[in-house]
């Protein structure tokens, strides 16, 4: 889908997230919201549950208010096949955990279960949609698990690197898991994570983290770490849900934890949202977080252009301009360093004849590559900005008749 038509879709499944939003909070709807919850297209509710991945909690909340019946019959199943779907990966990520749990015991490795695979490990702690389970290993035995994973027909999936995660999948239809070594997204917490592991109930050799800096680690993971995750509703449930078992002492310590650090408006604004669910409070979202759910949707959409299939590059664009001009300035920073011996950049003919010129110009050659490509991926993805934008500006009408102006874009 291209064009306006795929506008359109972009604009009225924005207007079902902020119908969907309440729901999920347990709050009353407006007439307007209510409006918007049941006149959405099927097609609009497609987009939003592939993209949010929120199926499980969003069903259950729609039959507890009792608004599925209100809903459409082709809206209906579209919920009903993706609560399937999320299902099936929920018991394929339960059947994961127990085969690691049985490698684990034989290897007499105690592994540490991050995010949604430690709140779904029982049928207590809720049920979220999950695309891997990731596994913490203690550094000295990370490549000792992972031998003996692959011993046991576990394939992994690309390059091998423990520190940034290694995919494994299995062969007897068990969920792939995501091995890691250290918190690469959150350094800085990771000893304080692994003082805060518990044995988690039902396992021999699992535990999962507990309290404020775990919890900070994983806002970090959908703030920081994958920023078209930012308003994420499945993330925003499972906050909400770790917010339940923590209660006001975990959110006074996480907010004291969040401080002035680069992120923290990005992070306090998704903590709001997860608190707002948690205690049952309406919940927004702020123009500028609207941008990144654009860019998820774009891109859950699989758009044609090039300018929605670099997410990873390109979504830098809609930050602040401080973070902005940080990351690209980090993204430039290979280009000046030390050359190395075997680099494509290398003039061998001319450090033969001219040794210092040779190193200069395959410098200037690298440096300049760099400097164009951060070039190309500036202008990508100023376009990508004015395109989210756009986008949130034509569904912010009722915001811009509230403020009697646009909402603001730093």
């Amino acid at each position: 889908m291209r064009g306006a038509a795929a506008d359109r879709l972009v604009r009225e499944t924005l207007r079902l997230r902020s119908a969907v939003l309440p729901v999920l909070a347990r709050v009353e709807l407006s007439p307007d919201e209510y409006h918007r919850l049941v006149t959405a297209p099927v097609r609009a509710w497609r987009l939003l549950l592939a993209a949010e991945c929120c199926a499980l909690p969003l069903g259950a909340q729609l039959r507890q208010a009792g608004l599925d019946e209100v809903l459409a019959r082709d809206v209906r199943d579209t919920i009903s096949g993706a609560e399937l779907g999320e299902t099936q990966r929920v018991l394929a990520a339960r059947a994961t955990l127990q085969v690691i749990d049985g490698i684990a015991h034989v290897t007499g490795i105690r592994l540490l279960i991050l995010k949604g695979g430690a709140r779904i490990a029982s049928t207590h702690g809720g049920s979220f949609d999950v695309g891997d389970v990731d596994v913490l290993v203690p550094q000295p035995d990370a490549t000792r698990f992972l031998n003996a994973l692959t011993e046991r027909g576990w394939v992994t999936d690309g390059d091998i690197d423990v520190d940034k995660g290694v995919k494994l999948e299995p062969r007897d239809g068990a969920l792939k898991i995501d091995l890691h070594r250290s918190l690469h997204y959150a350094e800085e917490l990771g000893d304080a994570v692994l003082a805060s592991r518990r044995p988690l109930a039902g396992f021999r050799m699992l535990d999962r983290a507990t309290g404020a800096t775990t919890f900070i680690s994983t806002l970090r993971h959908s703030v920081v770490e994958h920023r078209h995750r930012r308003g994420h509703l499945r993330d925003l449930m499972l906050l909400a849900a770790e917010l339940g078992d923590g209660g006001d002492a975990l959110l006074a310590e996480v907010r004291a934890m969040i401080g002035d650090t680069g992120y923290a408006p990005e992070l306090r604004e998704m903590l709001d949202q997860a608190q707002a669910i948690h205690a049952g409070a309406p919940v927004r979202d702020s123009a500028h977080l609207r941008t990144f759910v654009v860019n998820k949707y774009e891109y859950a959409m699989e758009r044609t252009s090039m300018f929605v299939t670099l997410p990873g590059w390109t979504i830098v664009a809609l930050e602040r301009p401080a973070l902005r001009g940080a990351a690209y300035l980090e993204l430039m920073r290979p280009g000046f360093a030390p050359l190395p011996h075997d680099s494509v950049f290398r003039q061998p003919w001319m450090e033969r004849s001219v040794p210092a010129a040779g190193r200069v110009l395959a410098r200037f050659l690298r440096m300049g590559a760099y400097v164009a490509t951060v070039a190309v991926i500036a202008f990508t993805g100023w376009y990508i900005r004015w395109r989210a934008q756009r986008l949130a500006w034509k569904d912010g009408g009722a915001e811009r008749r509230r403020t009697g102006g646009s909402p603001r874009f730093e």
